[in-house]
């Protein structure tokens, strides 16, 4: 029960639900509901509506499961209303997430695929029957910093679709909600202590897998099943998506492969490079997609890179560099094996000086605490390279960007204002970008 479609029951009302960020526009636009409808009478309803948990995390909060002494519960029923209870439908690939339908209410149409006015909500919980011990990161629930983020991430790259004419687009975040639920203590899905824990509001999605039997993971385009150069990575709307973000800057890759491009800048990159760019899927993108392939989702490993035109969002470069130092032996053999690149990331174009810097590096940050929560071995007062704990790579993890910054900010902010959105939306580029060097 690990992957799958159902109908699930049993979803009960989170009593101490509250809103924390709503695209009203969006809302009244998918919704059909009029202006007159005011902003607070849509909160009230995407409470009614999508406040839910689901049975199994239910499980797992009272004593004995994982969660009770985690958030600290102490009665079940003061989180939960058990005379509350509504029906969602998993998605093979959707993970803690669930699609609601308004009011319960559904339909068929002619070809037996479901209808209706829906919403699909992340971080409503583990099915009842999965197998969640397998890992103490399965926790279900949905952390504020990485929804805030999340949330941030979709609108950037919505507006890039929309700067550059794209035929592609991104399944659109609706808001969030404060579920009442808190850490006491860390959270094991991400090592972060006293977060608070969250409900994604998303436009209804499918996920695009090759075979229905077969592997699947989130939707992920290389891993569908497909036989290399798989067609839907490398043409269509999977390639369209990659070359308008290497333009950009913004990279969702284990390994960002714009970094060994000769240009100094993205902006200064050839017509011919982006094109060259655009096919080298050597870095695994992490890009998911509906099954159509014109929708794309889930932007929680998205990062921009320091080269990036939009200042807000791209992280320093002493932060990427240290990414380099302490990721996979892979990623930095490769960057070792490229002078230029060891230049910019080292200050030397002799390999083996910048293997001593990259060393040294992983030394300093052995002494720092939040590099050593993250770190999966250390040997002899150095992080070892490798994966991190909990991010897919240390781009991810080390990303000291403007907006990551706030975001963590607004984590250990007592009551996040109603300013997050327009916040985010002026950092927002309001242009297409030019070259550098235009010609």
């Amino acid at each position: 029960m690990d992957d799958y479609d159902v109908l699930e029951g049993n979803y009960c009302k989170l009593r101490k639900a509250r809103v924390l960020l709503v695209d009203y526009a969006l809302v009244r636009l998918d919704f059909g509901f009029s202006c007159e409808l005011s902003d607070s009478e849509i909160d009230a309803w995407l409470i009614d509506q999508f406040a839910y948990l689901s049975e199994g995390q239910i499980q797992r909060l009272h004593p004995g499961g994982d969660h009770h002494e985690l958030l600290g519960i102490t009665e079940v029923a003061n989180v939960v209303d058990f005379t509350d209870r509504k029906a969602g439908i998993r998605i093979r690939s959707g993970g803690r997430a669930a699609t609601f339908f308004v009011d319960g209410e559904y339909g068929f149409d002619a070809e037996g695929f479901p209808t209706g006015r829906m919403m699909d909500v992340k971080g409503v919980g583990t099915h009842k029957c999965s197998n969640h011990g397998a890992n103490p990161r399965n926790t279900g629930l949905l952390n504020l910093a990485d929804g805030l983020r999340e949330f941030a991430i979709q609108r950037l790259v919505q507006r890039l679709a929309d700067l550059e004419g794209q035929q592609w687009g991104t399944v659109r975040f609706y808001g969030l909600l404060d579920t009442g639920l808190q850490y006491k203590g860390v959270n094991p899905a991400t090592g972060w202590t006293n977060e608070r824990c969250v409900l994604a509001l998303r436009q209804p999605s499918s996920r695009a897998f090759l075979s229905y039997n077969g592997y699947n993971f989130s939707g992920v385009l290389l891993m569908t099943g497909e036989e290399p150069p798989a067609a839907s990575v490398m043409t269509g709307n999977g390639r369209a998506i990659r070359r308008v973000l290497n333009k950009y800057g913004v990279s969702a890759e284990f390994e960002p492969r714009a970094a060994y491009s000769s240009s100094a800048d993205a902006r200064e990159a050839t017509e011919v490079e982006q094109e060259m760019l655009a096919d080298d899927i050597s870095g695994n993108w992490n890009l998911q997609s509906n099954a159509p392939l014109t929708h794309f989702m889930d932007f929680s490993d998205y990062y921009v890179l320091p080269t990036s035109a939009l200042a807000p969002w791209r992280m320093s470069h002493a932060a990427f560099a240290t990414a380099f130092a302490l990721e996979r032996p892979q990623v930095l053999a490769n960057a070792l094996a490229d002078p230029d690149l060891c230049h910019k990331l080292f200050g030397t174009r002799d390999s083996s000086e910048a293997c001593a810097a990259a060393k040294k590096r992983r030394c300093e940050c052995a002494q720092e605490k939040r590099f050593l929560d993250a770190a999966v071995t250390t040997k002899d007062g150095e992080i070892q390279p490798g994966k991190p704990q909990f991010c897919q790579c240390w781009f991810m993890e080390v990303d000291d960007s403007e907006v990551t910054q706030w975001v963590q900010a607004q984590c250990h902010a007592p009551d996040p204002g109603p300013e997050l959105l327009a916040k985010i939306d002026a950092w927002l580029p309001a242009a297409v970008l030019q070259p550098s060097h235009p010609g």
